[in-house]
């Protein structure tokens, strides 16, 4: 984060102090980035809309921003976090002004809960849970590019064949 000077909307120069945030995907070759400028009297909420925005997500997932030795996010009072203060009502400004120059934005948060026995959360979720939704996704494909329908049966099998059928078809 830095500072920075920017201009509304109708090219004039703004007086509101506006902070410069470089965001970047972690692990991911080449890098994916974005810069945003948002003023600094923004609540930690609006900076998340602003990278939802800058990123081209559709705001779907869990998200919490870690800084100074903080995390902030949107306390659920049916699920409540000891340690999450709200993002609704913190200042950008009050993470920079302490002197606070990098802060975490973690997007699509996951939760593992299974009577699976063996192997950690992370080889179960990399293993199974991300290889069900790779198959959910090429479904959908299939059937969005080909005009399939009728993968409702409870056997993978039967569901299989169907889509083979309606290709061969096609």
């Amino acid at each position: 984060m830095e500072p920075a000077t920017g201009a509304c909307q109708n090219g004039e120069m703004t007086a509101e102090p506006i902070a410069r945030l470089r965001i970047s995907l972690d692990d991911i070759r080449p890098e994916i980035w974005r810069v945003v400028e948002i003023q600094t009297s923004a609540s930690l909420e609006a900076v998340h809309d602003g990278i939802q925005a800058a990123m081209g997500w559709q705001d779907c997932h869990l998200w919490d921003f870690d800084a100074g030795g903080r995390r902030y996010g949107l306390p659920d009072p049916a699920w409540p976090i000891d340690d999450l203060a709200a993002a609704k009502i913190t200042k950008l400004a009050s993470l920079i002004e302490p002197g606070v120059t990098g802060m975490t934005y973690t997007y699509d948060i996951r939760f593992v809960v299974t009577s699976l026995k063996g192997g950690s959360a992370e080889h179960i979720y990399d293993t199974l849970y991300c290889a069900r939704g790779q198959a959910e996704n090429l479904i959908k494909l299939h059937k969005a590019q080909l005009k399939s329908d009728r993968t409702s049966c409870r056997s993978a099998n039967a569901n299989q064949m169907r889509l083979f059928l309606h290709t061969a078809a096609y």
